[in-house]
């Protein structure tokens, strides 16, 4: 059987595992988001228009000013009798709350070895605390509560079943990330999930093509770096494991006090206003900042998100 991939960096992942379970198909994917993708048309229609079966993610029409590129541009080349398969964008902050990135585009502010952002940490930086107060914060057990919590989890799975209904998903991963969530870490970011939640996504996948489903959550993480962990109190209040295991970037270890005063001595380092301009100019984050400044006012967090 010959599989198309078509979608962002978790893909290829996919791709991998079917061909741990099939290596006797003939696979291919393509990540959409990287410079090669653009010089790539051809080889595109090629992979789908030899498919038996498309594993697509929804990429908007006019993506990067290539339809071909998007859901429908993919879909259309398919022969008659390709199967497509619909699958999500596997975006989950619920134990990442306040994780994310600042900026966009060439004004995208680099996070410390990795593009990603703790944004309650810059929020204490624009309000003025000082470093000690900040590691203090952010490393106690205590720090929030569990009903915001339960909030952030309860809004991160909301929106993933939201767009799972809005795209029209043939494989959905909303209910595997429900219940896997209070089992452990569901992913190093926000966008990188752990092996067991691609697998049991690979699974589905595989028992829609008419295929035994037996891929298991012990192997290979294609995804590992970099690893984010939760804060402890997020662990603690949810009760499980994983705010111990410190940092992953680039097959680099960090404890997560020692990552932490590195990325207040990153931001310290940075230009003037170059910090406040990130949260400014990133919608996600301005969104999230007024609400951790409702939660936790009056040190200063208010106006930080004006």
């Amino acid at each position: 059987m010959r599989v198309y991939f078509h979608g962002n960096c978790q893909l290829p992942v996919l791709h991998r595992l079917v061909a741990e379970a099939r290596p006797n198909w003939i696979l291919a994917s393509r990540e959409v988001h990287t410079p090669a993708a653009l010089q790539q048309q051809a080889e595109l229609a090629a992979d789908a228009g030899a498919a038996d079966a498309i594993v697509l993610q929804p990429i908007r029409r006019h993506y990067r000013g290539a339809d071909w590129l998007s859901m429908e541009g993919v879909a259309a080349l398919a022969r008659p009798s390709c199967r497509i398969l619909r699958i999500p964008s596997l975006y989950f902050d619920g134990q990442l709350s306040g994780w994310g990135y600042l900026g966009g585009g060439e004004t995208r502010l680099r996070g410390l070895r990795m593009a990603y952002h703790c944004w309650p940490l810059g929020a204490m930086v624009l309000a003025g605390m000082p470093d000690e107060a900040i590691l203090a914060t952010l490393l106690d057990p205590g720090f929030g509560s569990a009903e915001a919590t339960e909030a952030a989890l309860a809004a991160a799975l909301d929106a993933l079943r939201a767009r799972e209904a809005e795209g029209g998903v043939d494989v959905a991963a909303s209910d595997i990330y429900a219940e896997a969530c209070r089992r452990g870490q569901v992913g190093h970011t926000v966008n990188h999930p752990v092996r067991a939640i691609f697998v049991a996504l690979a699974n589905r996948i595989l028992a829609r093509l008419d295929q035994l489903a037996d891929l298991p959550e012990e192997g290979a993480d294609y995804l590992p770096s970099p690893h984010i962990p939760m804060l402890p109190s997020t662990a603690r209040q949810l009760g499980i494991g994983g705010a111990e295991e410190g940092f992953v970037i680039n097959g680099r270890r960090f404890a997560q006090a020692d990552y932490f005063a590195r990325v207040l001595a990153h931001y310290r380092s940075l230009p003037e206003g170059a910090l406040r301009r990130g949260f400014e100019t990133t919608r996600e984050a301005r969104a999230w900042l007024a609400g951790f400044a409702q939660r936790h006012g009056p040190q200063g967090w208010t106006e930080v998100s004006a």
